[in-house]
């Protein structure tokens, strides 16, 4: 019975450190899919990169972890990529980059979707938003001292004038047209201002306000 018994015992340790030792080594996996940038028609041309992270730790109890990159590969003309590594037993994920993006010329967009599964081949689809950008311009022509001009363009954000010019660079949604509402406060009485700005995806748009 004792010999059954630590025989048992024995195979017990040995899936055990069967176990171990599968969770340690790094499994041949397999990530791949499209990247789409969700306007009907509209082809992006540039090079978009596709990036392979691994969660790892930051060094600081205070951010806890941070991300490494494992590999990189491009999209090709058709939008497919496909990422062949092994992978560690640690958090993976793809991410995306896209260059010549007027303004923001390093655009980089972490992926919240599943992260990719260890010793698979997974089939994960990303999408490049398709930002624009809207370079404005403001000039008071009338301007009177103690002017202010705001411009709200939801979620919260605001920007406000001040002064007879102003320069500024928004984010906004892309191929909109978009109605631009400012608020004017002169000598403490306030009005709207309407106006509409034609924004193109991944592209900057330029446009001039005066009042």
């Amino acid at each position: 019975m004792k010999t059954n018994f630590f025989i048992f015992l024995g195979s017990i340790a040995i899936l055990f450190s069967t176990a171990c030792n599968k969770d340690k080594k790094a499994l041949p996996t397999t990530v791949e899919g499209y990247v789409y940038n969700g306007v009907e028609g509209f082809t992006w041309n540039k090079p978009i990169e596709v990036i392979l992270v691994k969660e790892v730790a930051s060094g600081s109890w205070i951010s806890g972890t941070g991300e490494e990159i494992v590999a990189t590969t491009y999209a090709d003309s058709n939008g497919y990529y496909r990422v062949d590594f092994k992978a560690e037993n640690t958090r993976h994920w793809v991410r995306i980059c896209a260059s010549g993006i007027p303004l923001h010329h390093n655009y980089c967009n972490s992926v919240g979707g599943p992260p990719v599964e260890r010793g698979t081949k997974q089939k994960i689809d990303l999408y490049l938003p398709p930002y624009s950008w809207l370079q404005l311009h403001v000039e008071n022509v009338n301007y009177q001292p103690f002017d202010v001009l705001s411009l709200s363009w939801g979620n919260g954000i605001s920007r406000s004038f001040y002064g007879p010019a102003n320069d500024t660079a928004l984010l906004l949604g892309a191929g909109l047209k978009r109605t631009l509402i400012f608020a004017l406060k002169r000598n403490n009485v306030w009005s709207n201002i309407y106006d509409t700005a034609y924004l193109t995806p991944f592209d900057t748009t330029y446009h001039k306000l005066k009042y």
